[in-house]
């Protein structure tokens, strides 16, 4: 079993507990946030053993699976990230649900920002000193 897969299986019932915790609470945009935190519980276990399901038998079928999981979690970010900034009272009424889609947003788009930068730096750097 792979590292990745382990980290993604244990970061599963953390979520899971965030949404059943934060079931209760309600603000304006609670309704949107436990559906996202509901398909990133989607995208995260089951996306990696469908993936590795069809990794079994045929590559090339898991290649495209990756590119559509990998197209659908942006789109899944990007829409995290729009609820978290059109939240108005959930940081008071709904605040562990909130902070956790908060956070777990600006984590990911900061990781990705960085990667994309050092990837540009590193290119960059590579063609100049070659």
């Amino acid at each position: 079993m792979s590292r990745c897969f382990r980290r993604r299986a244990l970061s599963s019932p953390e979520a899971l507990y965030l949404l059943l915790a934060s079931w209760p609470y309600t603000c304006d945009a609670s309704g949107r946030l436990k559906v996202w935190l509901f398909g990133w519980l989607a995208l995260s276990w089951p996306g990696t053993m469908m993936l590795a399901f069809v990794a079994r038998r045929n590559f090339r079928g898991s290649i495209c699976i990756e590119l559509a999981l990998n197209t659908f979690g942006f789109a899944w970010l990007m829409f995290g990230s729009v609820e978290c900034w059109e939240a108005e009272d959930c940081v008071d009424q709904a605040p562990l649900l909130f902070w956790f889609a908060f956070v777990t947003t600006i984590l990911v788009w900061a990781t990705l920002i960085l990667t994309m930068f050092c990837l540009i730096v590193t290119t960059v750097l590579f063609v100049l000193l070659k």
